[in-house]
């Protein structure tokens, strides 16, 4: 099935002893190569097999809904595999006629694969022990029904021989006009029987073993075997017997192979000989108006050859057509065998490193995930793979091996809260290996201040592990005292909305609107605004939150409350942010009744690229990409069996194609997908927090590897004292790292723990036509604010923005008279009760069950 490409099928089975072996064996065998089996049905032949039970069976196979299968692989004796064929002959199948596998229990009965059958049974493939036929056997046979005499004297001992003589003419042999069989009569009516060699060989074993044994046993000829000491002896003896037949049978028997049992009595395959053979039910190559069986696949040594060019397919019309792989068929969403396993990535190691990164986005319902998200995804969580396979190939922690586990957080609080905690309870994964959570280095991530806050929440509980920021912002998060375990690479947003307020400034706007995100970051964005503003004397007129999945447009209704106050600083979450301004920008009344000053995650992503938002500013922490992981995102693709099954999910979703083997060929899939389709084709689009999380990764581990040796003495597995999270720190604190790309390493955290990158500011404007991100100024540590142009900025901008009535005026005269609320003072609304909310959105179901 693996070399035909086949990965969803049907299977049907005898209720008995042979069918319930052979199907449980193959279900076992199937799930180790990702082989989906959609269907499986088993009847009873205890008292016959009614035609119409196998029609109800094909017809639930065929029944398109959840996506029909094309593959039945079919355990069963003759008479079974003949009534199949008959209901499936019988039903109006046309092109769709499925693929059927017969396992050695039908061999190549003619019985079968009849005249009657032929509409069903033709293209379809029989798997048996490979046909070796015995020539001196084969010519005693025809000679016994080729010659009456000999027949009548054979059937002495053999009386079943008159009726096979019948079967084969269809009168009796004791009928004068009855005339013996030529060979091709006799070929014809009796099939090419697989076992003949077996039993051959069993005699040949028998044999040599009783000659060989009796001398131990007896001490004269009369002597029995058949004791109890006899019978073990003779057991044991023919576990260890080896027949050359060459040799030793050479005179009755033209062959040379050597038979030899295993320890458990079974006989030993040759390495080199065929084994196993699959034969094609098709038109015979020397006669195209007849159907044959021809071997078109042999098994030896473990390994399938395949001679591809003799294998044929036809429908139920007999036309050919190309060999019908069983696979999930275009257009079709096989739901059945999409993968809804745990929403983890894990690869193996000695040290293990914990990562969350949002690859779908927040449920409808609590703790429950929603489709894939289109930014902000994949491409940057496969960071975490690329630094791990860095290291593994240095020698950082001298051969001992990293592994990773990645959490999808959904985007949700909650969501990373729960997998966090199931971590380390007991069985909590239960593909993950129980002693998981001792070798745990630290935690990475993850995407937004809300979801990095409510995970910090809980790690930083748990055994004093450090965990690295990449994507978050949140300005709490910079309490040593309140979150002990915690470094991050990107810099905290109230540098972000200090030079948002310095911009708007050299703007002269003092009277401004702001619009943010519900959370942490757009909350505490505001706070941090709002108290800038208070500092440099301007005046916010306008506090504008925008919830997710609202209704976006309130949100211009509400700046045009304020229309003098025409310049609006955005906090918004990375995933809401496109939508939010492309509804602004779309129903704004021209290019210059508002203008924005937008933080990091409006970035130089192209989402942005709008002719109304020309004169956007944007305050982006963007760092270059590595080269070495781009060219890794482009050469990395999904496989039938690979354990990250987001990457599947993510290059069809947002190429448009479809691979083979996908149990997602939806409609809106409209090609196959090609060897140019990866994560982003298009390495411009990779997004901007990439390399913040790639730095995040390689911080983490390059940190660690130094507290190890420090620390613990060794890099081999972790101590008690590594639990000392001050210490462990404060290593990575001190790691460098090639930022820039340029081969030169900064210094990543300044001394609180906080990315020291900095921001740089660019200018949505036109370049001959196009538009393109301009830079226009940078805020580092070490520079300071430097804000390159002061004018023309914003196009038809009146040259500054102030109250415009007194009442108004009177409204900004209290509004920076009141003091700036100081850190913490303004808690977001997600961070009140959301570990509560958690605990009793998984305590409270509980109790109900249990009472």
């Amino acid at each position: 099935m693996s070399e035909l490409e086949w990965n969803y099928i049907a299977i049907v089975y005898e209720n008995n002893s042979y069918g319930l072996h052979g199907a449980n064996s193959l279900q076992i065998e199937l799930h180790k190569r990702g082989i989906c089996i959609r269907y499986s049905s088993s009847f009873n032949t205890t008292y016959g097999v009614e035609l119409s039970t196998l029609s109800q069976i094909i017809k639930d196979i065929t029944l398109p809904k959840g996506g029909a299968v094309s593959g039945i692989v079919f355990f069963g004796g003759q008479s079974s595999a003949e009534k199949f064929l008959t209901a499936m002959a019988d039903l109006d199948l046309g092109g769709d006629t499925p693929s059927i596998m017969f396992s050695e229990g039908v061999g190549t009965s003619k019985n079968v694969f009849k005249q009657e059958t032929l509409t069903a049974s033709r293209g379809n493939l029989v798997v048996s022990p490979t046909y070796q036929p015995v020539n001196s056997f084969l010519e005693h046979w025809n000679n016994i029904f080729r010659n009456k005499t000999v027949l009548v004297d054979e059937s002495e001992t053999n009386p079943w021989l008159k009726e096979v003589f019948t079967k084969i003419k269809g009168c009796s042999y004791d009928d004068p006009s009855c005339l013996v069989p030529t060979e091709q009569q006799i070929e014809n009516a009796v099939s090419k029987n697989i076992y003949l060699k077996f039993a051959v060989d069993a005699v040949c074993m028998f044999a040599k073993t009783l000659k060989q044994s009796k001398n131990q046993i007896c001490s004269n000829d009369s002597c029995s075997l058949l004791t109890e000491d006899g019978i073990s002896i003779l057991l044991n003896a023919l576990k260890s017997v080896e027949v050359n037949m060459a040799s030793e049978f050479e005179d009755i028997f033209a062959a040379k192979t050597r038979l030899q049992f295993d320890y458990n009595g079974d006989i030993k395959p040759s390495e080199s000989k065929a084994i196993f053979s699959v034969y094609n039910h098709r038109q015979c190559l020397d006669d195209g108006s007849q159907f044959c069986f021809i071997e078109v696949a042999t098994f030896a040594g473990n390994i399938i050859t395949m001679n591809r060019t003799l294998l044929k397919d036809y429908d139920q019309y007999g036309t050919e057509r190309s060999y019908h792989k069983a696979q999930c068929k275009r257009g079709d969403i096989c739901t059945h065998c999409l993968r809804d396993e745990e929403q983890f990535y894990y690869k193996p190691g000695d040290l293990i490193l914990v990562a969350a990164f949002p690859i779908h986005n927040i449920g409808t319902k609590p703790l429950q995930c929603g489709g894939l998200r289109t930014t902000v995804s994949l491409d940057v969580a496969m960071t975490i793979e690329y630094a791990v396979e860095t290291v593994n190939n240095s020698t950082m922690f001298d051969g001992t091996s990293i592994g990773f586990l990645m959490l999808d957080t959904c985007n949700d609080p909650l969501v990373i809260q729960e997998k966090t905690l199931r971590l380390y309870k007991h069985g909590g994964y239960p593909r993950l290996p129980p002693d998981v959570t001792d070798r745990i280095l630290g935690f990475v991530g993850s995407v937004g201040s809300t979801p990095t806050s409510a995970m910090l929440s809980i790690t930083k509980e748990l055994q004093g592990k450090p965990q690295v920021g990449c994507c978050s912002t949140f300005s709490d998060s910079s309490n040593r005292q309140f979150y002990p375990n915690f470094v991050r690479v990107s810099t905290p947003l109230d540098q972000t909305a200090k030079t948002m307020v310095q911009i708007a400034k050299q703007l002269n706007a003092f009277y401004i609107q702001i619009i943010y995100s519900s959370g942490f970051y757009g909350e505490g964005g505001r706070d941090a605004i709002v108290t800038s503003a208070k500092t440099l004397g301007i005046c916010v007129a306008n506090e504008i939150e925008v919830p997710e999945k609202s209704n976006y447009i309130t949100v211009l209704d509400t700046l045009r409350t304020k229309p003098s106050a025409k310049v609006v600083l955005t906090f918004l979450r990375s995933h809401v942010g496109p939508h939010v301004m492309k509804i602004l920008a779309d129903n704004m009344q021209s290019g210059g009744e508002f203008y924005f000053i937008g933080s990091e995650t409006l970035g130089t992503r192209e989402q942005y690229l709008i002719p109304r938002l020309r004169g956007t500013i944007s305050v982006a922490q963007v760092m270059p990409q590595s080269p070495s992981y781009l060219e890794f995102l482009k050469n990395k693709k999904p496989s039938p069996l690979d354990d990250n099954t987001w990457l599947l999910e993510v290059i069809q979703s947002r190429q448009g194609c479809f691979y083979p083997w996908s149990f997602n060929k939806s409609s809106t899939l409209s090609r196959e997908c090609g060897s140019d389709d990866s994560l982003s084709n298009d390495e411009n689009l990779v997004d901007l927090w990439a390399p913040y999380s790639l730095n995040a990764a390689f911080a983490l581990l390059k940190g660690s590897a130094s507290a190890l040796r420090d620390i613990c003495k060794t890099t081999k597995t972790l101590c008690s004292e590594y639990s000392d999270t001050e210490r462990v720190l404060q290593h990575i604190k001190e790691v460098k790292l090639d930022l820039n790309q340029n081969g030169s390493l900064v210094p990543v955290f300044d001394e609180i723990g906080d990315g020291k990158y900095g921001h740089k500011i660019y200018l949505i404007d036109s370049n001959d036509g196009e538009l393109v991100y301009k830079l226009i100024g940078h805020r580092t540590q070490s520079d300071g604010f430097v804000f390159d142009i002061k004018d023309n900025i914003f196009p038809g901008y009146p040259g500054q923005t102030k109250c415009p009535n007194q009442h108004d005026c009177k409204y900004c005269e209290t509004f920076l008279s009141q003091p700036a609320p100081s850190s913490g003072e303004q808690k977001s609304s997600a961070d009140v009760g959301s570990l509560e909310k958690l605990i009793a959105s998984i305590v409270i179901p509980n109790t109900c069950t249990i009472v």
